[in-house]
């Protein structure tokens, strides 16, 4: 894969939507903090902030990303230079081509400029006025040994990904305290490319780009009919999580098979090759667990499990604290990886002994207990969804997260308690009987009328068809000319910004 293929990926300040697919292009809640007005021009993008892009590529609703694209000088690096957000998590991992993951600098590794601190360690000053650092990205492979400090590297360890020259950086930033922007109050960093001689150079700045709102509340808010036929075959009652392997396809075969396929037996790494995003845009530091919520079982899903302990920031503690694990939330998706709704752990109330309880349903089914008075928290969902479970910087002394899990089928005996075990409710009636401060255990299985079976529905399949047939799609944009890519973004981006973020292939190819 050339350099050619990522220039026309991340083209301009949105081509990357457009080659996600055209159908996964929808936008976020207004509910969401405001950015700065202005940014560096090589921050094409940011999602979900402000409800200023595309909700897509499986987000979280707790958290902040800035997409940056650069191209490293020969013999150079670029340099992001920034403040430490007042929020609880930060990271910058570059990717390749198929948005895999090729490196990646977590917040407690970032060393602090002189004079300043890092408020993500643990202990560390969460008030502190001076919090600045400063990043390297270079065009090298990730050493075996010691590496640079604040370095990010375009080619993995063992060679096997790469984003050459030409890299695409996600600033990740989750939750914000209360009363900062998106960005934490720091805005996002300051980008100067540094050539080999030194010589420094900086890109203008673009204004922050705010598309209308309409899809994800329209869609979290409605109670929309499956239009594809089911028939039975996978999936399960009560639900059985898989933990998902960064790859594209086999978390589409999960969500069309569940456990009834045993994934060594597919050649998953095979059909990812087939497609260019196969990737989903994972962050090394998160672990992830899904199953699929399908409304032929029951119109309300009730998830019980224990919840991992987390270090409180949202109200602007003061010390960062250890925990078992920096941040976990539950999402519900669409097969299109366009999330529905979100909650994560200080949004999730807890019984006397440590277990949450949560609702899932569409809008319409919603209980009346589904409220957080009543010890429940609520998350909207299509009649088929897929909920996952992120974890982010499990503790390494905590043994029931999600990173310890190694084999399929696993899932359940490594996280023990923690392990979201479900209950499918007939309607909204039969959840309600369940009344506030509900049992510590769910039932397994069905209450009320519906119940057992599995089903398979054609709108996940056919989310697959379309990932396989993607190849031959990008080949098609791959053809189009600059200038006409450039006219189709018009509508959304300034001038100067598709100016700034174009790319140059003059130096070669960087393929993988």
């Amino acid at each position: 894969m050339s350099s050619r293929f990522f220039e026309s990926l991340v083209r301009g300040c949105g081509t990357l939507l457009a080659l996600t697919g055209a159908w996964l292009t929808f936008v976020v809640p207004a509910q969401a903090q405001q950015e700065p007005p202005t940014r560096s021009c090589n921050w094409i993008l940011s999602v979900p902030a402000s409800g200023d892009a595309a909700n897509w590529g499986w987000p979280d609703e707790g958290a902040k990303y800035a997409i940056g694209v650069f191209t490293i000088p020969n013999g150079g690096y670029i340099e992001l230079k920034g403040k430490f957000p007042h929020a609880r998590y930060l990271s910058f991992t570059n990717y390749d081509p198929r948005m895999k993951a090729v490196d990646a600098l977590q917040d407690f590794n970032i060393v602090p400029d002189s004079g300043s601190v890092n408020p993500s360690v643990v202990g560390g000053d969460r008030n502190a006025v001076n919090r600045s650092y400063t990043v390297k990205m270079v065009n090298a492979t990730v050493p075996s040994g010691l590496r640079a400090p604040n370095t990010i590297y375009t080619t993995s360890q063992d060679g096997s990904r790469t984003s050459g020259p030409l890299g695409l950086i996600l600033l990740r930033s989750y939750v914000p305290d209360v009363g900062r922007d998106a960005t934490g109050d720091v805005g996002w960093p300051v980008v100067t490319s540094v050539s080999a001689d030194g010589t420094r150079s900086a890109p203008q700045d673009c204004p922050t780009i705010t598309l209308p709102l309409a899809a994800t509340p329209l869609l979290a808010g409605l109670s929309l009919p499956l239009a594809f036929p089911q028939i039975d075959f996978g999936g399960y009652n009560p639900p059985v999580w898989f933990k998902s392997w960064n790859n594209v396809v086999e978390l589409y075969i999960n969500s069309l098979f569940g456990p009834a396929i045993e994934p060594a037996s597919i050649p998953l790494d095979q059909l990812a090759q087939n497609v260019p995003l196969a990737g989903v845009g994972e962050n090394p530091a998160a672990k992830y667990m899904m199953t699929a919520f399908n409304q032929t079982y029951g119109q309300v899903l009730v998830l019980t499990g224990k919840a991992p302990t987390y270090p409180p920031t949202y109200k602007g503690e003061p010390v960062m604290r250890d925990a078992q694990m920096r941040y976990w939330s539950f999402c519900s998706y669409i097969d299109t990886t366009m999330y529905l709704g979100c909650r994560h752990d200080d949004q999730i109330p807890l019984d006397a002994d440590g277990f949450y309880h949560i609702m899932v349903s569409a809008a319409a089914n919603r209980p009346t207990n589904a409220r957080e008075e009543c010890g429940f928290a609520w998350i909207p969902a299509a009649p088929r969804s897929i909920i996952a479970v992120r974890n982010i910087l499990a503790n390494p002394g905590f043994e029931h997260a999600i990173n310890n899990i190694v084999e399929h089928g696993s899932e359940e005996r490594v996280l023990g308690d923690y392990y979201p075990r479900g209950t499918y409710y007939a309607s909204p009636t039969d959840a309600e009987k369940l009344g506030c401060n509900p049992p510590q255990t769910a039932a397994s299985g069905s209450v009320g009328d519906k119940g057992g079976g599995g089903s398979l529905d054609w709108l996940a399949l056919m989310g697959l068809m379309l990932l396989l047939s993607a190849k031959r799609q990008l080949k098609r944009t791959m053809r189009v000319r600059n200038s006409q890519i450039t006219a189709q973004l018009r509508w959304v981006y300034p001038a100067e910004c598709l100016k700034v973020a174009s790319l140059s292939t003059s130096q070669g190819d960087a393929g993988i």
